[in-house]
């Protein structure tokens, strides 16, 4: 097991995750369609999920396989494998910023250097590492429903890494290595985190190497880390050719494979949220080495973001490491004492060479182009809304999450003109091994009030009716999703047991209306709260809306990641539309 055998009190008690039946999956399927294309186009797609349900059909024996990892009793997170194969493993054509998730901390209070904020954040979470080990690290709970949750994915953040393989990548986990590298310019550094008596190195000695790193580093760039922005096959080859072209090479590559995690020493001063996230996700690539799990990027004014990896983590499982670090950063007075002796530092960690082999210079070189490219023109932008929060939204005795996820989607019609396909994210950390499922917001209830929402023909106790129906049905799927009924991700892993086995893919898996619910879709939300500042990533389509919602007590705030210059538009329908709501709101009871 991932977590070394060690088990919380609470996940003794959690659920095993759920196998949904067959019917319900393709009745959820099929009113999830009802708005979806033309009817003739629905009518093929019904036709199709139908044929799951024959008694002697592939669909049939598709489940039957599920369900007998599902009864096995040996088997604790019998879906981890399907999941990651499936959503993530597969994937051959990689958007480094789209399958690379960031998130930027607090500022400190206090002033920090860039190398005192590393040796800072780095032990932060050596510590916490050290807790997961030690059993004594903290039990995560979903804020609003206070869950507790499986921590058996956090036992992925340290030690792991994405090996590109021809075909389906895998994930690998070094336990054991206690040493973090450090890059710069992508020249890597290897640190131990224990001296040779076996005690963790002190922050005044990390501080001191980070320091000599920072001003020792050669100015030149070493643009090997840019071959983890190419197409998964296409780097799986020429990491092969990487490793085998010298002994230096191999060292290094397997350095920052097998670290704790890797800590990224960059040139700029981000003050806001829109410069942070241009400095620490629109960046050149020359300093992120993108399969490595966890990644830490800490700027030359000590702003510090994390990048992770997102095949076995999702953004639930930095909940606890998210907050060790934020009060690590935000408590912490660097003082001026004796530093700790520059020669004696250098003794205690060890520059990796390396270089790219000249047959690989022309792919370099396009990758560079193509990573330019594709990060161009991305932007985020952050928006508190201060009219109402949670606590407003209970006194009305209403589901916040879904008022806000209704505040967006009203939003979202006034932006593209029409109602797009919309995934909200919802987590299931609360069973055995859960990660997360998503639904589409836009049902038919929730088109039906966008219809209608700004209609000024539309008297306000009908847009009030319309409004409850919208908001009953996205809670009703919330509720569905939390306790693993969906049907969308349960579809995916019947596709992976097909592709695993053997067995005939089913025609559904390749029906066009089928695949447009999968995506890509216009927007995505994700309703959060894990203590840092800013969340998100950028997909490969630019007109995508990326939410981070975080709704509080009296107010709530979006970061909205958008690539065709239209955020600032988006700003203001949200600020229509949550005044909208508003109004709604008060004629209720």
């Amino acid at each position: 097991m991932a977590n070394n055998g060690r088990t919380s009190i609470a996940e003794t008690i959690m659920l095993r995750y759920p196998l949904p039946s067959l019917d319900a999956t393709v009745e959820g399927l099929s009113q999830a369609i009802a708005c979806v294309g033309d009817e003739r186009e629905r009518v093929r797609t019904r036709k199709a999920a139908a044929e799951l349900l024959k008694a002697d059909g592939v669909g049939r024996r598709l489940q039957s396989r599920l369900e007998d990892l599902a009864k096995n009793p040996s088997l604790r997170n019998w879906l981890a494998d399907i999941y990651s194969n499936a959503m993530w493993l597969r994937d051959r054509d990689w958007h480094p910023r789209s399958r690379n998730y960031y998130a930027s901390f607090p500022p400190s209070k206090f002033p920090h250097t860039q190398a005192c904020r590393a040796a800072l954040v780095s032990l932060a979470a050596y510590e916490y590492k050290l807790s997961l080990d030690n059993g004594t690290v903290a039990q995560d709970y979903q804020d609003d429903l206070q869950l507790p949750l499986c921590m058996e994915s956090v036992y992925w953040i340290f030690n792991t890494n994405r090996t590109p393989v021809l075909g389906r990548d895998s994930v690998d986990r070094w336990p054991g290595n206690d040493y973090i590298v450090a890059m710069r310019n992508g020249h890597a550094y290897k640190i131990p985190l224990r001296e040779r008596d076996g005690q963790v190195v002190s922050r005044g000695k990390l501080k001191a190497i980070f320091r000599v790193i920072i001003e020792q580093a050669p100015a030149d760039i070493n643009w090997l880390s840019i071959l983890t922005t190419a197409n998964r096959d296409v780097w799986a080859q020429a990491r092969d050719e990487v490793i085998t072209a010298s002994t230096s090479n191999a060292a290094y590559v397997s350095a920052i494979e097998k670290s704790l995690f890797a800590v990224c020493l960059d040139d700029g001063s981000p003050l806001t949220p829109k410069e942070r996230f241009a400095t620490f996700v629109l960046d050149d690539n020359r300093n992120r080495w993108l399969d490595k799990t966890m990644t830490f990027i800490i700027a030359t004014n000590a702003e510090t973001s994390l990048l992770c990896e997102h095949s076995k983590i999702d953004g639930t499982a930095l909940y606890g490491l998210g907050r060790t670090i934020s009060s690590a950063i935000d408590k912490h007075i660097e003082t001026s004492e004796s530093p700790y002796p520059v020669a004696l530092a250098s003794d205690d960690y060890v520059y990796l060479p390396a270089c790219v082999p000249s047959r690989l210079s022309p792919l370099v070189d396009d990758l560079r182009a193509q990573h330019l490219s594709a990060v161009s023109g991305w932007a985020l932008h952050s928006y508190t809304h201060k009219g109402y929060g949670v606590r407003y939204v209970r006194r009305k005795r209403l589901p916040p999450k879904s008022i806000f996820q209704v505040v967006i989607q009203a939003a979202v019609r006034r932006h593209f003109g029409y109602s797009p396909n919309s995934m909200d994210v919802i987590s299931q950390r609360h069973f055995q091994g859960g990660r997360v499922d998503a639904l589409n917001a836009t049902t038919a209830e929730m088109i039906a009030f966008c219809d209608a929402a700004w209609d000024p023909q539309v008297d306000i106790k009908e847009r009030g009716r319309l409004f409850s129906a919208a908001v009953r049905s996205h809670a009703r799927l919330g509720s569905l999703l939390l306790w693993g009924r969906g049907w969308w991700r349960h579809t995916t892993w019947l596709k992976e047991v097909a592709l695993e086995s053997g067995e005939e893919v089913p025609a559904l898996f390749t029906d066009p209306i089928y695949l447009r619910t999968k995506g890509p879709q216009k927007v995505y939300t994700t309703f959060m709260d894990a203590g840092v500042s800013e969340v998100g990533q950028c997909w490969s389509e630019r007109e995508v809306l990326f939410m981070i919602v975080r709704v509080l007590d009296s107010s709530v705030d979006f970061n909205i990641i958008n690539g065709n210059g239209r955020g600032e538009e988006f700003i203001e329908h949200l600020k229509e539309a949550a005044k909208l709501i508003e109004d709604i709101m008060e004629t209720m009871a």
